[in-house]
């Protein structure tokens, strides 16, 4: 049975990718949003792969590629109606990663989040269109941290905040600042300031998330400073999510002055470890887990914050769909 060692391995993201890829490796490589990027190493001639797992790869690559294409020209939409509405815009997750570690079909998405300053997102969405409720939570789709919009045909996420306000204190202000604004008009965070935001991706999800999560961080370290990820975790409220998420991306073989790093933040210590360790992936799990491990990342206090202001939503959700 294939491993996740293995599809780290076949990354070619630690080191010059090793071994051959086979049905087995290629099946998890799909299930975990991988397959793109085997796809792409395979096509470089940089990995080998049997008869039976090649053709999957290749043409999961492919598929990105033309994804690709199809973003790319959702972000120029988008980038020119915020410059018009002059709102400054930051890239986040995938649609960043992409301009900075990744080629052309390495790295499939699903949709681009972008983040706006809290206080022009109702003009980012105007200028872009309608947003695109959330079936049976019309209250929560108001009053959440991010909304979603079809631009150019595709699905962007306009985030106000990385994540639910009540679990960490990210200073947004400063994410701006240090961003490397694109002649799109559209920034680019920092690398430090991007490896903390999959961090705290990584937390609000409550760590279900697919081995290509923890791909796109081993993809970033390079480019990020480990002191300077330890001081935003800890100036964000994020010491618990950053300590998990790194022990997380040790177990994968992630070294070098990250270990000093987890261990700053707090790593080895129970909880950080027992949030790393239970964590899944391919994204299933259930949701008490889940919720359980959202907490674990953030202090008690933020823990009863969130949990509070989660089920008033859902509350006033059901109240509202059923008047």
């Amino acid at each position: 049975m294939a491993s996740l060692g293995e599809l780290a391995r076949a990354s070619g993201l630690l080191h010059a990718p090793t071994g051959r890829v086979g049905s087995a490796l290629a099946a998890l490589a799909v299930r975990e949003g991988c397959d793109a990027l085997l796809g792409a190493r395979i096509v470089a001639g940089r990995l080998e792969a049997t008869p039976d797992a090649r053709p999957t790869l290749i043409a999961a690559y492919r598929t990105a590629i033309a994804h690709d294409l199809l973003f790319g020209r959702a972000l120029e939409e988008l980038g020119a109606a915020l410059r018009r509405a002059e709102i400054p815009a930051l890239l986040l997750k995938g649609a960043a990663l992409r301009r900075l570690v990744f080629a052309a079909g390495e790295r499939s998405m699903s949709d681009v989040d972008v983040l706006v300053p809290a206080r022009r997102w109702s003009d980012a969405i105007a200028a872009v269109g309608a947003p695109i409720g959330v079936a049976g939570r019309p209250v929560t789709s108001r009053h959440d941290y991010a909304a979603l919009v079809a631009v150019g045909g595709m699905p962007v996420e306009i985030h106000r905040h990385l994540c639910a306000q009540p679990l960490f204190s990210v200073d947004e202000r400063a994410l701006f600042l240090r961003a490397d604004e694109g002649a799109d008009g559209l920034a680019v965070p920092a690398p430090s300031d991007l490896f903390i935001s999959l961090a705290i991706h990584a937390a609000k999800h409550g760590f279900a998330l697919p081995f290509r999560a923890v791909l796109d961080a081993l993809a970033l370290a390079p480019l990020a400073n480990a002191d300077a990820v330890v001081d935003r975790a800890l100036a964000f409220r994020a010491e618990n999510a950053c300590a998990a998420w790194l022990a997380i991306l040790v177990r994968a073989g992630l070294g070098g002055p990250w270990i000093e790093a987890a261990s700053r933040l707090g790593a080895t210590g129970p909880r950080a470890r027992l949030v790393a360790r239970t964590a899944p992936f391919g994204g299933h799990d259930r949701p008490w887990r889940r919720v359980a491990r959202i907490a674990g990342s953030v202090t008690p206090f933020r823990a009863a914050l969130w949990l509070g202001q989660r089920s008033l939503f859902r509350l006033l959700d059901a109240l509202a769909t059923h008047v």
